[in-house]
């Protein structure tokens, strides 16, 4: 399939910080990536998630070059009508708007890797926040509870494609 100046694409990006928190999430699961965020930018330069402060977007290319480069990540796209698309927009405006409302569940956390599933309101951590959105949005369709979404979940995902994996320096480089 060629790409069209008017394709939309939604873009899931996995990182592995190795800052404390993921460090103690990475010993716990044993997974390759401790991180996810949704983005809709093409250039890549904003995705969206949930981290131990709340809600964020996250913006890579403010991060010093040094961290960018020791930061492994695979980024993922799906291509989407334009409905999605504008579906996602307004779920993550939605979000952004009530940005103080929501907070990062360690409780979700805690029952995710006891494979509990569960809903709390406006407490998410961060695989489960993108799974909540794509599955809405019915963009994947995996039966799988978004409660129960760690990171490296997302690699086993058929309708979602790898278009890099590296870091995410070389990430933002692809964009320019």
């Amino acid at each position: 399939m060629s790409i069209q100046p008017n394709d939309k694409y939604v873009y899931v990006l996995l990182t592995k910080f190795s800052d404390r928190a993921s460090k103690a999430i990475r010993g716990l699961t044993r997974s390759s990536y401790t991180h996810a965020s949704i983005g809709i930018d093409e250039k890549y330069e904003e995705f969206y998630s949930i981290v131990t402060k709340g809600f964020r977007r996250e913006q890579f290319h403010r991060f010093s070059k040094e961290r960018r480069l020791e930061t492994p990540c695979r980024l993922y796209k799906i291509h989407v009508s334009d409905e999605v698309y504008e579906e996602i927009c307004i779920i993550l405006k939605r979000h952004e708007a009530r940005s103080k409302h929501y907070k990062y569940s360690k409780l979700g956390v805690a029952l995710c890797l006891l494979h509990i599933g569960h809903k709390i309101n406006h407490r998410y951590f961060c695989s489960q926040f993108v799974a909540e959105i794509l599955q809405s949005s019915q963009v994947i369709s995996s039966k799988k509870s978004s409660s129960l979404f760690l990171p490296d979940d997302f690699m086993d995902i058929k309708e979602l494609d790898l278009c890099y994996c590296g870091n995410l320096d070389g990430l933002l480089d692809l964009a320019y």
